[in-house]
């Protein structure tokens, strides 16, 4: 349970009132908050790529397109789309934009 003092009811105050376009939270509040780790973000995940996988994310985030990453790694093209569908799938991403953007959040990239 909270203990409510000043601050602590400062925003409670703040959020109970959320839908009055006037208000201005409490000046403390977003220190508060982020004394209490309400605002950190947790340490993401460790993630597990395949080397070909990160080869081919690599050249995703460089702006290659299917063809010219089946060129440079000498693969074929279904297999670049069988890479990518592999990640998109494993990761529950939706597009090539996700898996990069994913893969440079957890520092893969």
């Amino acid at each position: 349970m909270i203990t409510q003092n000043s601050e602590t009811r400062g925003v409670l105050r703040a959020v109970a009132e959320a839908g009055d376009p006037g208000l201005q939270p409490p000046g403390v509040s977003l220190g508060w908050l982020i004394r209490q780790d309400v605002l950190e973000p947790e340490p993401p995940a460790p993630v597990a790529l395949e080397e070909r996988e990160l080869a081919v994310l690599r050249l995703l985030a460089d702006g290659w397109g299917t063809s010219e990453i089946a060129v440079e790694l000498c693969y074929s093209e279904r297999t670049v789309k069988n890479v990518i569908h592999s990640v998109l799938t494993r990761l529950r991403l939706r597009n090539r934009t996700q898996a990069v953007a994913f893969a440079l959040r957890h520092g893969v990239l």
